[in-house]
């Protein structure tokens, strides 16, 4: 370098610290922060279950379809703002806007839909029914088709189940009484796998290659190659009821309508090991979990109790720890079926209204509830800690604001 450089220094911006920050607006800075932190420590009580049941069309009315508003399953977008519910009836009901507005799409058989899956981008839909039929539509329940051969099926058996991957190009589809179908170009062809079952849930990974499938009394049988070969989990035989995975399928949660026993199962293992975590459910019904595994949702038709209702438990550490959910819209209410969004923060959910044949849909916006829920004592004490640092810096906090932020 030359004797005669010049060097360039950075300059120096002078900080106002408080102490010179004009006293009007540091008081309304601290007002602020401590308003702002009130309200994250609370809004875990703000959050609620919606009831989005779609009313009955007139001429469903007059056509006497008592069923059009019961619902055995339902299914999601990532988003959590397409959804698609099933009942028994020959419709199917759908939602852009997630339950706000539904639309009803006719099935061309009558049949007792037990359940539907959905693609990744909500085009595409597949519908089982407890007769022979698998529907598919590829315009978001516009028009369908049905899509398993006559040939293929089986006396006495019913469809309980059905998954598909992301752009439900693999269909997996479970029989009580029957086996395990799978197809892999969108219903075209099928391929029968497994023994004769009482099969009752299935589930699979986004690409389709993990594949769960379980039976009432039971162990849980997964397949890593599409289906082509599967080894049974380390677990005691259930009357499994739903699967939900990762979008890779290495964490699984498994529900079981057993009872007082155990009645959820996680795994991170792709099945190979289990545990649990959550007791005395009563019959746990259907679950549901995110992309990652981490946030889970669990809903029982009953509990076991004396008012025999149901109730929903959620987790947000892959199933370590269970939270008893007592914000639903009503105490007396039987799950039949949950969704979720991919980050776990949306929910859908279909039930019946103990005692009554009456049904509905509820959906859940847990936005920054989980959040603000873990963080609420942190709130509380930066709110300390700011109140701390007004009243040494000398400010006068009106104490009405104080009390309001803790």
């Amino acid at each position: 370098m030359s004797p005669h450089a010049r060097v360039e220094t950075p300059l120096a911006i002078p900080r106002m610290c408080p102490a010179m920050r004009p006293r009007k607006a540091r008081v309304v800075e601290i007002l602020v922060a401590l308003l702002l932190l009130a309200s994250l420590a609370s809004a875990r009580a703000n959050w609620a279950w919606t009831d989005v049941t779609p009313p009955m069309e007139q001429y469903q009315i007059d056509r006497g379809e008592a069923n059009i508003n019961t619902y055995y399953s339902i299914a999601s977008s990532p988003d959590g703002l397409k959804l698609a519910a099933v009942g028994p009836s020959t419709s199917l009901r759908t939602s852009t806007n997630g339950g706000a507005n539904w639309t009803v799409s006719t099935l061309a058989w009558y049949d007792s839909w037990y359940d539907v899956a959905m693609s990744h981008d909500g085009g595409v839909l597949v519908a089982v029914g407890y007769w022979k039929n698998v529907m598919v539509s590829l315009d978001f329940g516009e028009t369908w088709n049905g899509v398993f051969p006559d040939a293929l099926w089986g006396q006495g058996w019913s469809w309980q189940k059905v998954a598909c991957s992301s752009d439900c190009s693999t269909i997996v589809g479970v029989a009580s009484n029957g086996y395990i179908w799978i197809s892999r170009d969108s219903g075209s062809t099928w391929t029968q796998k497994g023994h004769k079952a009482l099969w009752n849930a299935v589930t699979c990974s986004d690409d389709g290659s993990v594949i769960v499938a379980g039976a009432s009394n039971e162990v849980i049988y997964v397949s890593r190659d599409h289906g082509e070969t599967w080894l049974p989990g380390d677990v005691d035989a259930r009357a499994w009821s739903d699967f939900a995975c990762s979008s890779d399928g290495s964490r699984i949660v498994a529900s079981t309508s057993s009872g007082s026993t155990n009645n959820v199962y996680t795994s991170s293992d792709y099945g190979a090991t289990w545990s649990s975590n959550l007791l005395n459910l009563g019959m746990a019904w259907s679950v549901a979990s995110s992309s990652d595994g981490a946030r889970l949702v669990v809903v029982s038709y009953s509990n076991g109790g004396p008012a025999m209702s149901g109730v929903i438990y959620t987790s947000s550490d892959y199933g370590k720890t269970w939270k008893h959910e007592t914000s639903t819209p009503s105490t007396q209410m039987n799950w039949r079926g949950v969704a979720s969004s991919s980050d776990g923060i949306r929910l859908a959910a279909v039930a019946e209204k103990q005692g009554s044949s009456l049904f509905g849909i509820f959906t859940i916006n847990r936005e920054g509830a989980c959040e603000c829920c873990d963080l609420r004592i942190a709130c509380l004490a930066s709110a300390g800690a700011l109140l701390h640092v007004a009243l040494s810096a000398g400010v006068a906090v009106p104490r009405a604001e104080a009390a309001a932020a803790v």
